[in-house]
């Protein structure tokens, strides 16, 4: 259990620097009207793997705590999820500017950040499953 916690975790890091590469080759044209709302994007998923790391660390030092913990975790990535349809709304939706190619690039940007905290929910789910073990 405690590999595939650290494999898990490594994942993440992984899958922010495969976001970064992505971002570095294909320099995504983000409107000016959807540049708040990508930067909540990635807050809110970068928040979802910040709160992970104190889950983790009280998972060694005080395991009866982690499920308290975890909350923080799946309200940032639920508020991602949220936040990622949103803009995939607004450019579907109410961006007739833009080409069909442009929102597809949108979209799969946006898929790319809102990843970064589904990753951190799975260690978090796998993180509860191994203090409910370890308390028994």
């Amino acid at each position: 259990d405690l590999l595939k916690l650290l494999d898990d975790m490594d994942t993440i890091l992984d899958t922010v620097k495969e976001n970064l590469s992505q971002f570095d080759v294909e320099m995504p044209s983000i409107p000016v009207e959807l540049n708040q709302d990508f930067n909540k994007l990635t807050e809110l998923s970068v928040s979802a793997v910040e709160s992970l790391l104190p889950t983790v660390r009280a998972f060694f030092r005080t395991p009866d705590t982690v499920r308290d913990q975890l909350h923080r975790v799946y309200f940032f990535e639920k508020e991602t999820d949220k936040m990622a349809l949103a803009i995939k709304k607004k450019v579907f939706h109410e961006m007739t500017n833009l080409n069909l190619s442009e929102k597809f690039h949108l979209r799969y940007f946006t898929l790319h950040i809102e990843n970064v905290s589904d990753v951190a929910q799975k260690v978090a789910d796998l993180l509860s499953i191994m203090a409910i073990k370890r308390t028994i």
